[in-house]
């Protein structure tokens, strides 16, 4: 995952460390030598944090007024921000330079490796002649579910079903009286991982 800055505090932050974070990021940029020419320029961010920081003031002992024009500045002060933001992912280049600005960082999520084969699977008959229902035991990520059945009591010739993202699968058009096997493997982005154990169900 690359490098880059994180603006969901500009919603989610409370006032008080919203304002922290803004003073954090424009003292840091102030005469740095990586971010050399910030975008909006630091003195129209430290005006609108100014404006911010005064109207979050009045807004504590107002009313109605007072807070919808707090809320305006603060706003147009994540504007100003989320535009510095462009600025520092399109300048820095290391974790270092990205740490300097003080600036919040996207939280880098590990790839979904392959994953072990599904468990407790199981099969039942369906509503209707002919089709049966399966399922397994859900993932813990987010993954696909690779189907497939065979027929016979000694399965050879494996059919793909539909996939789907759901551990629930309705699949029809069996002769009854005939065998029918059914497994599951899990796929992610890395690759598909091991079948599970076959379940084996006479068509009725």
């Amino acid at each position: 995952m690359p490098l880059k800055v994180s603006n969901t505090w500009l919603l989610n932050y409370a006032d008080s460390d919203y304002e922290a974070t803004c003073h954090g990021v424009t003292n840091s940029l102030t005469g740095s030598a990586i971010f050399t020419n910030p975008q909006p320029p630091l003195p129209e961010l430290i005006a609108l944090l100014s404006t911010f920081t005064d109207s979050a003031s009045r807004a504590k002992g107002g009313g109605r007024a007072e807070t919808a024009a707090k809320h305006a500045a603060r706003l147009a002060c994540s504007q100003g921000f989320r535009e510095l933001g462009q600025y520092i992912d399109a300048t820095a280049t290391t974790l270092e330079q990205f740490l300097s600005s003080k600036y919040p960082m996207q939280k880098e999520r590990a790839p979904i490796g392959i994953q072990p084969a599904p468990s407790n699977l199981r099969v039942k008959h369906g509503k209707v002649s002919g089709s049966l229902d399966a399922a397994c035991d859900v993932s813990d990520h987010r993954v696909l579910y690779e189907w497939q059945t065979a027929v016979g009591q000694i399965p050879a010739d494996w059919t793909i079903q539909p996939t789907s993202n759901s551990s629930r699968s309705t699949f029809s058009g069996f002769t009854p009286g005939t065998w029918v096997n059914t497994r599951c493997r899990f796929r992610v982005p890395a690759g598909a991982g091991d079948w599970s154990s076959v379940v084996q169900i006479m068509m009725v």
